[in-house]
């Protein structure tokens, strides 16, 4: 009983002092909030709170056709709407001239600055009138008109140009999100910092430091799969609430100029967790790169041992596949991210190895 009681005093020692432990888990888990919000609070700060940068998005969704599709029809309905029977026998030549404005370099501009005051509008007041103002191109769709046809050119000369959009509740929310995000937008620049110095408190008050490594590179690489996958399920649901596929089409056009881009943050933070962790792995262990490939692939055809392993196993696949259906180009990117962090922690930890850090092989036998 003596040697019992003298071996988990040991073990104690080994696992250190029990505050320092709490508080790492503590820190990790601070850690991982920071990671997941931090990454995309930085992002709306750069693309969507500056209006140059949101203004240029807004310029690459419009260069897309059924982004162009859905103006056209949006704006030919409006100057319709203005005028009386005649204008709406008109509504096909129209159509083709506003067709042939919105594809215009001219048209660029003017959308351009439309979406500056809507942004201006939002971030100010948050339940603002959500309506893009395109006088200026209905006024040149009309100056077109009245080269062929004059009377119907003028009654469209009261047409406002106002395209309303983020109709309904739905656009009512983003809208005072927006707002919100305004008021907190120093947040952004705070929490990937806060981040970066939970973890490397936690690395430096745990006992074991090599380990506590390891878990700082699955929390960078769960925060980063959180938002990659947030990214790509987001498309979905945004399709999922509009109706009509010209404004699909328009709707997942917009979303990739918008969000695309925080997809890719995304899959650089699994890539950076992945260089954390395979680091802390590879500089723990003698394996080669070969032996560790050749365990990794044995382990996964390994039978579980226990109840809870089978229930791990089945809960990942379920997921997987419900990624691969929903997600699968989050899936696939998350994938690239994995293979080249793992390629790039194996270099470091080999040429940290060479400097005497970690776990060093056994010198080859003399012949």
């Amino acid at each position: 009983m003596e040697s019992t009681v003298a071996a988990d005093d040991a073990g104690t020692r080994a696992r250190g002092p029990r505050w320092r432990r709490i508080t790492t888990v503590i820190l990790l888990v601070l850690a991982v909030v920071a990671i997941i919000v931090g990454p995309i609070m930085l992002y709306v700060r750069s693309q969507f709170l500056d209006s140059g940068n949101f203004r240029s998005r807004a310029e690459t969704a419009l260069a897309q056709p059924e982004v162009q599709d859905y103006l056209s029809d949006a704006i030919t309905s409006n100057l319709v709407a203005q005028g009386g029977p005649v204008v709406q026998r008109a509504e096909p030549i129209i159509h083709a001239v506003v067709a042939g404005v919105v594809e215009s370099r001219q048209f660029e501009s003017i959308f351009g600055r439309a979406v500056e005051g809507l942004h201006a509008r939002l971030l100010d007041q948050g339940t603002a009138q959500r309506v893009v103002n395109l006088k200026q191109g209905v006024n040149r769709v009309v100056n077109a008109i009245a080269v062929v046809d004059p009377d119907l050119a003028q009654q469209l000369r009261n047409a406002t140009g106002r395209i309303t959009v983020g109709k309904g509740t739905t656009g009512k929310r983003l809208a005072q999100i927006a707002h919100r995000a305004q008021q907190l937008r120093t947040l952004a620049i705070i929490l990937p910092i806060v981040a970066l110095v939970l973890l490397a408190l936690a690395i430096t008050v745990s006992p074991r430091r090599l380990r506590t490594t390891r878990v700082a590179g699955w929390c960078l690489i769960a925060g980063g799969i959180v938002v990659t996958v947030a990214v790509a399920l987001t498309r979905r649901v945004l399709l999922g609430i509009v109706d009509g596929e010209p404004v699909r089409g328009a709707v997942g056009e917009a979303e990739n100029a918008f969000l695309a881009d925080l997809g890719t943050w995304g899959a650089w933070v699994v890539a950076i967790g992945v260089v954390v962790l395979g680091v802390g792995v590879f500089l723990g262990s003698t394996l080669t790169w070969r032996e560790h490939l050749s365990r990794a692939w044995a382990g996964a055809g390994t039978m579980p041992t226990s109840a809870w392993g089978y229930v791990w196993r089945i809960v990942l696949l379920i997921v997987l596949v419900l990624l691969v259906i929903f997600a699968l180009s989050a899936v696939l990117t998350v994938a690239i991210a994995l293979v080249v962090g793992l390629a790039v922690a194996y270099c470091i930890a080999e040429l940290l190895r060479l400097a005497g850090v970690g776990a060093q092989r056994p010198a080859p036998a003399a012949t």
